[in-house]
């Protein structure tokens, strides 16, 4: 007698093929899939988004920004950043992946990456044997084609309205040459129209005017063309053996099925480096592989050598850079122990590159500056800056303030629970439907923190209430008395006390009605009028002066930096079944710190004070945007997750 389950996947439509994920390797792989004639079916977790469809900051300031379709954790927004505790691993969800935000570039690797593995400890580094870059280059050329790469063209687009050179291209130039690392500077080649690209920054945030070459714009696109089945909001979560293939199971988040299933003959897990490595350590056991290939699953993890800063208060005699004009990133000065052309070890060489971002990113970006950090993120104090820390600051005031941060930090955070409480009467929509306070905050902040915050702000709502209650009713009682003559005040006395000791049970909620709608403007039935309106905007007040420093301006640069780690870390599911990265600190030391010299080099050049990524310098993690491995391909499966061929 077959179970459910069994008589669920008998009944359901078996493929040729599910992709799961529609980044660069999903795109293209059900494309090619398609094109050979293959029945196949796309998972994708994320929504599509169509030209102009991106979010963007509320157009008023008065307006509450629509914070949900920005985080996937909130209502499967555009970004999303797993807290992975040993690293900050930040990707997007969308129909197109990384395409979507990523900055564009596309460089080729050099043929030493592709070198033969070698042992450190139980890693196995490098690729398969028939891996080759003389192999690979036919394809590269076939990509490049499809998504029309090419630099930054020397005179802009009339779409531009730009009448010379990039600022920030000339700066970087400026300061490479300054250095005597000219010979190191290029522009990398960018999939985007320059015909239409107006220059806004706007690339890592998703192009509303579809400049950018994404995947759904080609890849995708011809895939669909074809037929193939295309379901959005369906996050995969694990795949299983059958008697046909497998049965992937997946969240169907468009309807809320959370046990929604599909078959197919053959899966392409293509969902990313973390999202792969995550629903393979879920499926391990229930998949046909070698017991010394699981093992494997989740090493062999990099960051990519990833790193950012910022520059600020770059010289007033140069032009400035204009981080906010341009795509995001458009120079790139190459950093190698060696001699321009020559191979590098690993951990020898990466690429430096700027920045760009939309002006409407600079509040944010304030985050660099901000008191929080106790300056343990500045490489060169700035000159004649009078917010300077009191160098006699002591440890242990320095741990007290760490320590306030942290609790304002949760906070802030909090305030999104308390917008769920502002609802409008008769069971209408929330300002803010959808947040999970679940999977926002720290169990230790949702359980202490925000409770002890709540009954802060009733207490203090009653207390305030009820004192201005009973002097409201005892001056409007003096007022009568008053206008009374001599003979008639001791009736309207003994009468104010017979309307006092009647009036005093209903005078508290009376007057927090009278507050809630008159002074807040809340709509009746509101709940926590008071926590929203009052207390909450004070957090964030306070926060705000204490994470966010003085914004950037033209004359800011942003620095990204990215190589060959010189040690692998580890992906790994704890005793609860979150993912987590372990990561050897110590082994990259050696190479963050020749990335930070030379951004401080370049800072120096342009005349600026520099400030490190806050989160690697006060945590000691790295954060990530271009998460590699943790699925590793090997020639034998001792030393890798899948073989050759990516099975």
């Amino acid at each position: 007698m077959s179970s459910p389950i069994q008589a669920h996947e008998a009944s359901a439509e078996l493929f040729d093929a599910v992709v799961i994920g529609t980044g660069f390797g999903g795109a293209v792989t059900a494309c090619r899939l398609a094109q050979a004639g293959k029945n196949v079916c796309i998972l994708e977790r994320g929504r599509r988004y169509g030209r102009g469809e991106f979010p963007r900051p509320a157009e008023r300031a008065d307006h509450l920004p629509n914070t949900a379709r920005w985080a996937w954790a909130l209502d499967h927004g555009l970004w999303d950043a797993k807290d992975l505790q040993g690293a900050l691993a930040v990707q997007a969800a969308g129909y197109g992946g990384g395409s979507l935000v990523y900055a564009n570039v596309h460089l080729r690797p050099t043929p030493e990456v592709f070198s033969p593995p070698t042992k450190h400890g139980l890693e196995a580094n490098g690729w398969p044997a028939c891996y080759t870059r003389q192999e690979l280059d036919p394809y590269y050329d076939v990509v490049a084609a499809n998504l029309r790469v090419r630099p930054i063209p020397s005179t802009p687009s009339p779409a531009s309205g730009l009448n010379g050179a990039l600022p920030k291209v000339e700066a970087m130039r400026s300061a490479a040459r300054a250095l005597g690392r000219e010979p190191w500077f290029f522009l990398p080649p960018l999939a985007i129209d320059f015909d239409k690209c107006v220059m806004c920054g706007e690339c890592i945030v998703g192009c509303q005017i579809q400049a950018k070459n994404t995947l759904d714009l080609n890849y995708l696109a011809v895939a669909e063309r074809t037929g193939v089945d295309v379901r959005t909001l369906a996050e995969a979560v694990d795949i299983r053996e059958d008697r046909d293939g497998y049965t992937v199971r997946y969240r169907d988040h468009a309807i809320g099925d959370e046990d929604a299933r599909v078959r197919a003959k053959c899966v392409f897990l293509c969902a990313g480096s973390v999202n792969s490595t995550h629903v393979l350590l879920r499926s391990k056991e229930r998949l046909p592989m070698p017991e010394v290939s699981k093992a494997h699953i989740g090493r062999r993890f990099f960051a990519n050598g990833d790193a950012i800063a910022m520059v600020y208060d770059t010289a007033d005699t140069a032009p400035a850079p204009t981080p906010t004009l341009g795509p995001t990133i458009t120079t790139a000065l190459l950093y190698n122990k060696g001699m321009p052309g020559t191979a590098a070890a690993r951990g020898d060489w990466f690429l430096l590159e700027d920045g760009g971002y939309p002006k409407w990113l600079e509040p944010i970006l304030g985050v660099f500056r901000g008191e929080f950090w106790l300056e343990r993120n500045r490489m060169q104090p700035a000159r004649n800056d009078p917010a300077l820390l009191d160098p006699t600051l002591t440890q242990r005031e320095a741990e007290a303030r760490t320590k306030q941060a942290r609790k304002m930090a949760g906070a802030l955070l909090g305030r999104l629970d308390a917008r769920r409480a502002f609802r409008h009467p008769r069971g209408q929509r929330s300002l803010a439907e959808g947040l999970n306070l679940d999977q926002i905050l720290p169990a230790q902040i949702r359980e202490q923190l925000i409770p002890h915050l709540r009954r802060f702000a009733h207490v203090f709502e009653v207390q305030e209430a009820d004192v201005l209650g009973r002097e409201t009713l005892g001056e409007v009682n003096r007022r009568v008395l008053a206008s009374k003559p001599a003979w008639q005040r001791p009736w309207f006395k003994w009468f104010a006390k017979r309307v006092k000791a009647e009036v005093q049970p209903q005078l508290l909620a009376a007057t927090l009605e009278i507050l809630h709608r008159y002074f807040l403007k809340a709509p009746p039935g509101t709940a926590e009028p008071f926590t929203v309106a009052v207390l909450w905007p004070r957090v964030v007040e306070a926060a705000r002066k204490l994470f966010l420093g003085r914004r950037p301006d033209d004359h800011a640069f942003l620095m990204l930096v990215m190589g060959i780690d010189a040690a692998p870390g580890r992906l790994y599911l704890d005793d609860e079944q979150r993912l987590l990265a372990y990561w050897n600190m110590a082994a990259g030391e050696p190479f963050s710190t020749m990335e930070d010299r030379l951004m401080h080099d370049v800072a120096v050049e342009l005349g600026g004070e520099m400030r490190l990524n806050p989160d690697s310098t006060t945590r000691q993690r790295p954060v990530i945007v271009h998460n590699l491995g943790g699925c590793a391909m090997s020639d034998r499966p001792e030393d890798g997750g899948s073989d050759p061929n990516g099975k």
